[in-house]
């Protein structure tokens, strides 16, 4: 999951984009799991009227075992229904990676880097937080309490 992801290729600087990708085992067409049968994503985004590299921007992600919800300073911008019999990779555990990523097939149109990059590249970020939502308690709906990011 690319929850949240600027780059130049069909897009630009007021752009942020949440993809989700997974495996549907049910195509089986030519053989499960395959690119481009089996393979699916779902991609949306939202365009602002600046730059998002203007200022800094609060990303949050809300994921349960029903659905994955994306938004940008409070403004809902990638909604996704998780279905447990072919998206079960997103009950799963997942890693938080913060990449710059170079050249590529977003960055440089499917090829390495070709010289038009401007480098060094910075990314700024004020903080991550990651909550969990506490077990139900008898009366109470699921709380969210910080939780350690791995």
């Amino acid at each position: 999951m690319d929850f949240m992801e600027m780059h130049y290729f069909h897009s630009d600087d007021r752009t942020t984009h949440t993809a989700m990708h997974w495996c549907d085992e049910t195509i089986q067409a030519p053989r499960a799991c395959s690119l481009p049968d089996g393979w699916v994503l779902d991609h949306q985004y939202k365009t602002f009227s600046g730059s998002l590299g203007d200022d800094f921007h609060v990303w949050e992600v809300d994921w349960d075992a029903n659905s994955v919800v994306a938004k940008v300073d409070g403004e809902t911008y990638f909604t996704r229904t998780i279905d447990p019999a072919t998206m079960e990779e997103f009950l799963n555990d997942f890693f938080l990676i913060l990449n710059v990523a170079m050249g590529g097939t977003l960055g440089s149109g499917g090829g390495p880097p070709d010289g038009s990059e401007t480098f060094p590249q910075t990314m700024l970020v004020d903080y991550v937080r990651v909550f969990q939502r506490s077990p139900v308690q008898a009366g109470r709906s699921g709380a969210r309490t910080p939780t350690t990011a791995h």
